[in-house]
């Protein structure tokens, strides 16, 4: 299927969304925003949803487990 435009178009839609994206600390936006780059998709090919239960507050923390927990025993952890 030839969609003549569609790779540049996707580019510069995810281009504007990833400088969106680099302010945002709240989970509910953060789920808005990318509900808003998905609308680039055809309808019915994607989905996305914060599951309520998994949210203790608009706040989440990103850092990972295991580094939360080095970081409580004083440990420092290194990427491979």
């Amino acid at each position: 299927m030839n969609m003549p435009g569609k790779p540049q178009a996707y580019k510069i839609h995810t281009a504007l969304f990833e400088q969106k994206v680099t302010s945002i600390s709240d989970i509910t936006q953060c789920a808005a925003t990318i509900d808003e780059w998905m609308k680039f998709f055809r309808s019915g090919h994607l989905g996305f949803a914060v599951l309520p239960s998994k949210v203790t507050d608009s706040k989440a923390d990103s850092t990972p487990k295991q580094e939360r927990k080095a970081k409580k025993n004083g440990k420092k952890l290194t990427s491979i």
